[in-house]
């Protein structure tokens, strides 16, 4: 898993963009609105991505059947992404790293 920490405005979110037309992969979104932002985004530097999907469509399963279930997703603002599943502000985290 590859992670991108930076500054806010530092091209985090056009990073995840590149690699999603790359790989072909859905990025994934806290919200309808930050989904058409990044899809905005990517239009606008003329790279090709599938529509991004919500966390709601995830938790509400409706990628069933997709080939999301295989191949994965990339996640833009991950805690924005955690907190808006949980519906509770997040503290502090850790993540571990896998290859």
């Amino acid at each position: 898993m590859k992670l991108i920490i930076r500054g806010r405005a530092s091209g985090k979110t056009t990073e995840l963009i590149k690699i999603s037309s790359d790989t072909g992969r859905y990025i994934l979104a806290r919200s309808n609105s930050h989904a058409r932002s990044i899809y905005e985004i990517a239009k606008r530097n003329n790279i090709n991505i599938p529509y991004p999907v919500t966390a709601e469509e995830v938790v509400n399963h409706h990628l069933d059947g997709s080939s999301i279930k295989r191949d994965g997703l990339i996640v833009d603002e991950a805690l924005s992404v955690l907190e808006g599943i949980l519906g509770i502000q997040i503290n502090a985290a850790t993540i571990s790293i896998t290859d």
